[in-house]
């Protein structure tokens, strides 16, 4: 009977031996998922803090945006010259251009800094002029008022302006483009 008592006491202790390293084992494991658990917790509420942070940032942008749409006609809207004339809205300056003689010089997309924004630049002339000519009755207040306001307009690009006058009608021949949305 003690053969038999030391064999079940060596099989309890094997037992026991092989039970305490099967609990090291789930107890190991056990931990490497909890920290597994951890950090895929901490990986979500990042990536929901930055979702929040993009949210917070396009919400701030919709009033930039609305401005946008309003302000710049899109390329969408721009079927042929006759529309860019219309979009040029001359006489609400009081000024005027040759509409037979309106060419595009060159069309490129803006791209401040090396970032493209969704912009088209049109570059406008009249075909018998070095750049874009327009008149005015007058010298002042019209044709100096028409520039004035004109240039306040964000979508257009004015530059190198050069006052003369042309069959005694005062004219100014410039560097001049739209920008549309595209």
């Amino acid at each position: 009977m003690s053969t038999l008592h030391t064999l079940v006491q060596q099989m309890s202790r094997k037992s026991l031996f092989f039970s305490l390293i099967a609990a090291a084992i789930f107890a190991n494991g056990a931990y490497a998922i909890r920290n597994e658990l951890v950090s895929k917790a901490d990986s979500q509420q990042a990536s929901l803090s930055q979702i929040k942070r993009w949210k917070a940032e396009y919400d701030i942008l919709k009033p930039v945006q609305a401005e946008w749409n309003k302000t710049l006609t899109s390329t969408r809207e721009i079927t042929d010259l006759n529309r860019i004339y219309e979009t040029l809205n001359l006489k609400k300056h009081g000024l005027n251009t040759n509409q037979e003689r309106l060419i595009v010089d060159k069309i490129e997309s803006v791209t401040p800094n090396s970032t493209l924004i969704q912009a088209t630049r049109v570059c406008l002339k009249t075909s018998t002029d070095r750049g874009f000519a327009i008149t005015a009755p007058r010298f002042a207040p019209d044709l100096l008022n028409g520039l004035e306001d004109l240039a306040k307009r964000r979508d257009v690009e004015v530059q190198n302006i050069q006052l003369t006058t042309e069959n005694g009608t005062p004219k100014a021949v410039m560097d001049f483009c739209l920008v549309f949305r595209a």
